[in-house]
């Protein structure tokens, strides 16, 4: 089993081309948004055979046999849907 791991972070930087209405966040947006992730994490995992966890700081890991790719991929829909970025490592 492969483990990758995600911290998410929010970060405005104006209006995008997909989204050219977007304001930036009020700062409890942004903290509830950080916490969904983990939650959003889990229900996007819960039919694959994966261990999930965060840490005390925010990292999220996933505990996978799913291609990094495919994992990748999940997380940046989720990332998205929550207009989060994050480190991965």
């Amino acid at each position: 089993m492969n483990t990758y791991s995600y911290k998410p972070y929010y970060k405005y930087d104006g209006p995008k081309i997909n989204d050219p209405l977007r304001e930036e966040l009020p700062l409890e947006d942004q903290q509830r948004n950080i916490d969904l992730f983990y939650t959003d994490i889990q229900n996007r995992f819960e039919d694959e055979e994966a261990l999930i966890s965060r840490t005390d700081d925010g990292v999220v890991s996933i505990q996978t046999s799913i291609p990094k790719q495919k994992c990748d991929e999940w997380v940046a829909e989720i990332l998205t849907s929550l207009d989060l970025l994050c480190h991965r490592s």
